[in-house]
């Protein structure tokens, strides 16, 4: 059987625009830098197949996302929008190709904690819906106590020593 080779990838040419990024923007980059410094995202290999270009460069996607996550990071802390802004808008344009093209996926490590949660979700809303009888088996429970107190008259006078 022969493999026929895969035809390449398109280049994407990206002219990044310098605007700002809004605070929403910015939480969502916030989140996505510390779920892939976490290990929660991995890039695909095939990132640093695909050719890129922009603003004159040409490197491929994972190329391009690398150094883009880097400087991202490195300027994070800085607060003057000439700096901070460029870097963020940069690694939004490269991580939503990157994303799109399916090229951004979550590692095995977020797979096994979200199965572990799940599993944990499961195991509460079972622990909840055993407590939910049991706290009617309770209520039942007290109603038939007041009627035994109530058919023998007593239960004012236990209610008046639990006010005491």
């Amino acid at each position: 059987m022969r493999f026929r080779k895969p035809k390449p990838l398109p280049i994407f040419v990206t002219q990044t625009p310098r605007t700002s990024v809004t605070s929403e923007g910015m939480k969502i980059l916030d989140d996505f830098v510390d779920h892939y410094y976490n290990g929660d995202y991995v890039m695909d290999m095939t990132a640093f197949g695909v050719r890129c270009g922009n603003q004159g460069q040409e490197a491929t996607l994972g190329h391009f996302l690398s150094m883009a996550l880097t400087n991202y990071v490195a300027t994070k802390s800085d607060k003057t929008p000439e700096r901070q802004n460029p870097c963020a808008v940069d690694l939004l344009t490269w991580v939503t190709h990157a994303r799109g093209l399916g090229l951004i996926k979550d590692s095995k490590s977020a797979l096994t904690k979200l199965k572990t949660v799940e599993m944990e979700n499961e195991r509460l809303k079972d622990n909840q819906q055993k407590l939910e009888v049991e706290i009617l088996k309770l209520k039942q429970e007290i109603e038939e106590l007041h009627n035994a107190l109530d058919t023998f008259g007593g239960r004012s006078d236990v209610a008046e020593q639990l006010e005491k």
